[in-house]
């Protein structure tokens, strides 16, 4: 009897939207009279993108299509999704219908082809319905989250979309929910992790989570400074793209590091939102998320404001600033000495305002070192002594001013854009030639760090062509990856410094006619600031040669390095350093390097470039001349 009646109940509300056979063919008659499947925003829906021989989707699951062709074919589909908006699925609940499972479509239809809702009548689409109104956003940010070397697949930053919720004027994170588009990797990791991303391997899925979850993670966890750039979206406009990312999560896209990734699939999603922006227009080749960053603040009103949100590292590096050598004793010992009785006396004989930006800096470094700590017994013990110490700072009574932190992170849209092109002249061993070069992606330690994390280093893809006067054209290099993580210790944090770099190359110790041979090097090391500008780094590493210059076809060996990087100005950046190397296998040789170097930034995508080495007694010199753009 029960069954009897849900039947009744299901085949009455289904054929509330079904059509007759006539009145659809009708409709998909005026939809291609009017040319609905060449029209951008019905192109956008789909993910179409022109080719030579047609069209085809981005979106890679096949369920996101009503057409068995429709990855390829925009008429079909558009044909197919008339059919199945006014065609009820018997046996199918209310969700699963197709008007419910295209929201966006759905509604541009209806607004293209004036449809008339009492012929045509809309499902209620019930859990969407609710799900949004308990949702109510009025509001849209686009997030960018700055780079984390500590991991591969954020090494170029992250991008993604956060909800504002109705009536959350104090924009409460709680309240908030955010828009990830992300890899599932398996926890593939090096080699794999790297080749499976640059093919595609990984399907990318759209998901939405409460944004103080993300949040926390980058802001504790990673350490990673976050920048809100709230976009000026009509309600209509965040109405499509909550209801075209609803449409998205139950599909995937094949996931490509350079191109294809969470910039990119985040500007197609803004695109439905309003057409008219041709955001990913710009790109060529390669989307870095900075370059989303970069590319909403140029257009004229988009961008209504923007929020820094530092990380909770940069917090309490800020909180460090003003405080003595003593105090800043006094600030660890409060937190990690088994027996914080002598600094808590100590800490008495200080003035209450004194006192009081030592506490701050104290629970700073107590929360960061909680949000770190993975062991359960340790993480409790740090979050007791948190509560002291917040206690303690709460009887102080004093109320200190806000520190702005806003100066100490340059926003990524102010930097330099990410792929590179340089012209120069210069000699080896008395040869002189004309160099080329060209770098995909992302920061050169020698560049300007405005907008970028200080002293970082991530190139990859930079192919270097010479024209040498005795010989002519050859491929100099052809670097694939090669990174510098510097991370400077100090007496609160030891992290580690390290490198790797892989490349095919003609090898800076034998003379340039021997020809090419692949390398790769890695290391790990130590790094200091002891003065403001000036970075100290050296490295204990390995290295590996392969190739038909080397007498046996191959080399393996160790070398020590030491470096120094100087900022004197934004402008203008000082690198020396040194290095001997010991080859073990292969051959027995070893031989000692010699390097210094000068980078001068003219504009911000300009760069004058000077450099000098002595690699095994050849002496090689350049100057070059680069010109950052967009790929």
């Amino acid at each position: 009897m029960v069954l009897a009646i849900l039947s009744l109940f299901y085949l009455s509300n289904t054929a509330a939207f079904a059509a007759t056979a006539d009145s659809v063919a009708s409709l998909k008659m005026r939809a291609v009279t009017l040319g609905l499947q060449n029209e951008r925003e019905w192109l956008l829906l789909g993910h179409w993108r022109k080719i030579t021989t047609g069209y085809v989707s981005e979106v890679d699951g096949l369920k996101f299509f009503l057409s068995p062709n429709g990855k390829h074919d925009p008429l079909q589909e558009l044909s197919a999704t008339i059919d199945g908006f006014f065609t009820p699925s018997p046996g199918r609940p209310e969700n699963e219908q197709a008007q419910c499972r295209f929201l966006a479509r759905r509604d541009w239809l209806y607004e293209r082809l004036s449809l008339d809702e009492n012929e045509f009548p809309k499902l209620a689409c019930r859990e969407f319905t609710d799900w949004k109104l308990k949702l109510a956003a009025e509001g849209v940010s686009l997030v960018f989250a700055s780079s984390y070397l500590g991991n591969a697949a954020s090494a170029f930053g992250h991008t993604f979309i956060k909800f504002h919720s109705h009536g959350n004027a104090s924009d409460r994170d709680l309240l908030n929910y955010g828009v990830n588009f992300y890899a599932r990797t398996g926890g593939d990791g090096g080699g794999a992790f790297a080749l499976y991303g640059l093919l595609g391997v990984y399907p990318g899925f759209f998901s939405l989570s409460p944004y103080h979850e993300t949040l926390s993670s980058y802001l504790h966890l990673e350490g990673r400074d976050v920048w809100e750039y709230r976009l000026d979206l009509l309600p209509h406009e965040i109405e499509r793209l909550l209801n075209h990312l609803l449409e998205l999560q139950q599909t995937y896209f094949d996931y490509f590091f350079i191109d294809e990734n969470c910039s990119y699939q985040i500007l197609a999603a803004l695109e439905v939102a309003r057409p008219q922006l041709h955001l990913t227009d710009y790109f060529f080749y390669a989307v870095i998320p900075a370059d989303t960053a970069r590319l909403v603040t140029r257009i004229p009103g988009l961008v209504s404001g923007i929020r820094y949100r530092p990380s909770l590292a940069t917090i309490f590096r800020a909180s460090l600033e003003d405080l003595s050598s003593e105090e800043l004793g006094l600030v660890k010992e409060l937190v990690k000495a088994e027996n914080v009785t002598p600094a808590q006396a100590r800490l008495e004989l200080i003035s209450k305002a004194r006192r009081a930006q030592i506490l701050d800096s104290a629970v700073n470094f107590a929360d960061l070192l909680v949000a770190r700590t993975e062991d359960h017994e340790a993480s409790q013990v740090l979050r007791d002594r948190d509560f002291r110490l917040k206690t303690i700072r709460a009887q102080t009574g004093v109320t200190l001013a806000a520190k702005d932190l806003t100066p100490l992170a340059s926003r990524p849209e102010q930097g330099h854009d990410p792929a590179r092109a340089g012209l120069g002249i210069g000699s080896r061993d008395g040869d002189g030639f004309s160099e080329f070069q060209f770098r995909l992606a992302y920061q050169n330690l020698l560049s300007s760090d405005t907008g970028y994390p200080p002293n970082s280093h991530l190139e990859a893809i930079r192919p270097t062509f010479r024209i040498y006067h005795s010989t002519g054209l050859q491929l100099q290099e052809f670097n694939i990856l090669d990174i510098i993580s510097i991370a400077p210790t100090d007496r609160f944090f030891h992290p580690l410094t390290w490198r790797f770099d892989t490349s095919l190359t003609h090898l800076r110790d034998l003379p340039n006619q021997a020809g090419l041979a692949t390398t790769t090097n890695g290391g790990v090391g130590y790094a200091s600031e002891p003065l403001r500008g000036l970075t100290l780094f050296s490295f204990l590493q390995g290295h590996g040669d392969l190739g038909p210059v080397l007498p046996l076809g191959y080399r393996l060996g160790m070398s020590l390095r030491g470096e120094l990087l100087y900022r004197p100005r934004t402008w203008l950046r000082l690198n020396a350093g040194a290095e001997q190397r010991w080859y073990v296998e292969g051959t027995t040789s070893n031989f000692p390097s010699f390097w210094t170097a000068a980078s001068l930034s003219v504009s911000r995508n300009v760069e004058l470039r000077l450099d000098w080495s002595q690699v095994n007694g050849i002496i090689e010199q350049q100057a070059m001349l680069y010109l950052h753009f967009v790929l």
